[in-house]
């Protein structure tokens, strides 16, 4: 009978060790994409900078990059 509790009391200890390492994984995952988030953010605004000074685009297709060539 002893023996019984004591196995069970080590599948509850490895339940918990596993539910705590599942939530470590999600916590570190969602401030993984929380990250990422914020780099798409930081780019779209660099890129947004870019084509409001009239460099344009790299392909060249922009409306900035057709006015300051006097392209139309």
């Amino acid at each position: 009978m002893a023996s019984a509790v004591a196995i069970i009391i080590a599948i509850l200890a490895i339940g918990v060790m596993i539910f705590k390492a599942e939530a470590k994984a999600e916590e570190k995952l969602e401030a993984h994409e929380l990250k990422e988030g914020q780099d798409f953010l930081k780019g779209s605004q660099q890129a947004d900078i870019v084509n409001n000074e009239g460099l344009g685009s790299v392909d060249g297709l922009t409306d900035g990059t057709k006015a300051r060539w006097g392209s139309s």
